[in-house]
């Protein structure tokens, strides 16, 4: 509750002149503020929305979605909640990222190997959008690929640009690995030993 107030009082002391001369003279009495008062921890009362609370720092975000072959008809449920994710932010200085996987994994709009779209920039939350909507699930399951994108070039190196918090959406465990298939031209070194759901016959 904003609850300034100003009270101006004016004195005519009958002098020759306005002020030191003993005249009129104007007085302003001021008193400004705010009243706050403290809101119980467990209450809900005033509590922001979602999108008035979202943050100004900025920042990169990574988008790792599970497109393969188990997800099926969930597909539209995902393709959803990712597209939700991207109008929560949009207009908001975050850069999202999106790697989808099945047997290999690729990056979302990839031009080239990385692409980050700028939540400011109306035709890169547009795009990013229309991207996500054309996801199928298909394949196998191969997180390993996933997780290797997000963050290395395709010679193994580290990328320059990298994200600052990740998110991870799968329905299950992984089925090959980039023993199996790779996106990039880097092998696997020294791979430890494989799970026994990794194993083929």
């Amino acid at each position: 509750v904003k609850n300034a107030q100003r009270v101006i009082v004016t004195v005519n002391g009958g002098g020759d002149a306005a002020g030191a001369g003993g005249g009129i003279n104007t007085i302003s009495l001021s008193a400004g503020g705010t009243t706050r008062t403290m809101i119980d921890s467990t209450s809900n009362s005033g509590t922001p929305t979602f999108n008035e609370a979202r943050t100004r720092c900025g920042g990169n975000y990574g988008l790792i979605i599970d497109d393969s072959g188990s997800i099926g008809s969930g597909m539209s449920s995902v393709i959803a909640g990712a597209q939700a994710f991207v109008d929560a932010f949009a207009g908001t200085p975050i850069k999202i990222q999106v790697v989808r996987f099945d047997t290999t994994a690729s990056v979302v709009g990839e031009s080239p190997r990385t692409r980050y779209y700028d939540m400011l920039v109306e035709s890169d939350v547009t795009a990013l959008r229309s991207a996500l909507g054309s996801l199928v699930a298909n394949s196998s399951t191969n997180w390993e690929d996933a997780l290797h994108r997000m963050f290395y070039a395709s010679d193994g190196t580290v990328l320059s640009v990298l994200p600052d918090t990740v998110l991870f959406f799968t329905d299950g465990e992984p089925t090959v690995s980039r023993i199996d298939s790779t996106s990039s031209s880097s092998a696997p070194k020294d791979p430890p030993a494989r799970q026994t759901e990794l194993v083929t016959s």
